[in-house]
């Protein structure tokens, strides 16, 4: 009887510890949790390690610390995870979500686009759907990408619909279809900062108008985007200045033999950007092999850019012919104009 008091008592204490541990790493999970959506991720990264330590086996505790864990270990983890069938499905199909961001930021988009799809059939999901749709279009595969965001447009209204309309439009652009890419961008919702798709939707349709030569669409466009143009690419950027600078000035026209009406020489423009340092890497790298590069700056609108060129030509029939021997077998666009 004794005996027996004695091993019911050191099995109570025994209990007693693992409650104790359990509730402590419960608690540093939560914790963990919270610093984490505060964004106060060293904390967060210490808390949840302590949490995962004690039970490692935890893949709801595990899941969580992987998000601040070192590379290796997370990617350990999510595919721990995501291959245990009696981890509940959201969970299963958040690890491989997990695993295809892994493998897209590598350029590994052949996996990535496994991964998501693997996501996707656990859970249907349109997020996973989408994120299998840009591996997809990374890799070329424009079928695999449209089906995927076009069954996502369907849940109209969401803002994963409206930002799958945009990835639409490009394809149609890529693909030259300009008139239906314009009107994919037009169902991408309002402008909104918050909304990044929104802005290079309108961006992409703004081209689009000057494209199908739909000048008034294009001004109204324009004056719509003025209001984002910190938030522009430089292409996009690029297309605004040329507009307003068509607007202002049109073009002189082109003699008809090839000279230049007043002996000016002609150049070739490979290239502009808003940045100067950018334009600076592309001349170190031109000079090289191509001798004489230079930048020239231009203000258009208050924006300053930065136009890179290379050579002095006579003529512009000369500078086409270089630019076609030399320039277009090196795979660098380029366009004459007088210098």
């Amino acid at each position: 009887m004794r005996g027996w008091v004695k091993a019911f008592t050191v099995e109570g204490v025994l209990l007693g510890v693992l409650y104790t541990w359990a509730a402590a790493a419960d608690t540093d999970h939560t914790a963990g949790v919270k610093l984490l959506d505060e964004g106060r991720y060293k904390e967060a990264a210490q808390r949840l390690a302590k949490a995962y330590r004690s039970h490692p086996s935890d893949c709801r505790i595990a899941f969580d610390y992987a998000r601040v864990a070192p590379c290796s270990l997370a990617v350990a983890i999510y595919t721990k995870c995501s291959g245990d069938t009696t981890v509940p499905d959201s969970l299963r199909a958040a690890s491989y979500g997990m695993l295809g961001d892994y493998s897209f930021v590598h350029s590994a988009f052949k996996t990535a686009a496994e991964r998501y799809r693997l996501a996707s059939t656990i859970r249907s999901d349109p997020y996973y759907r989408h994120r299998w749709a840009l591996a997809a279009a990374a890799l070329h595969d424009v079928t695999t990408a449209r089906s995927l965001w076009h069954t996502i447009t369907l849940d109209h209204g969401t803002l994963l619909a409206l930002e799958a309309h945009y990835r639409i439009g490009l394809l149609d652009m890529d693909a030259g279809h300009y008139d239906s890419a314009f009107q994919r961008f037009s169902r991408t919702g309002e402008l909104d900062a918050a909304r990044p798709w929104t802005i290079a939707a309108t961006a992409a349709k703004l081209e689009c108008a000057i494209k199908l030569g739909r000048a008034d669409s294009a001004k109204v466009l324009e004056k719509r985007l003025q209001p984002f143009g910190d938030r522009l690419l430089e292409k996009d950027l690029l297309t605004l200045a040329a507009l307003r600078t068509e607007e202002k000035a049109p073009a002189a026209p082109a003699p008809s033999d090839g000279e230049t009406s007043d002996g000016a020489a002609y150049t070739l423009q490979v290239g502009a950007f808003g940045s100067l340092d950018n334009a600076t890497s592309l001349q170190k790298r031109l000079e090289q092999r191509f001798g004489e590069v230079s930048i020239l700056p231009v203000t258009l609108s208050d924006q300053v850019f930065y136009r890179v060129r290379i050579g002095t030509f006579q003529s512009k029939s000369a500078a086409e012919a270089y630019g076609g021997d030399s320039l277009t077998p090196a795979g660098i666009a380029f366009k004459a104009v007088a210098k």
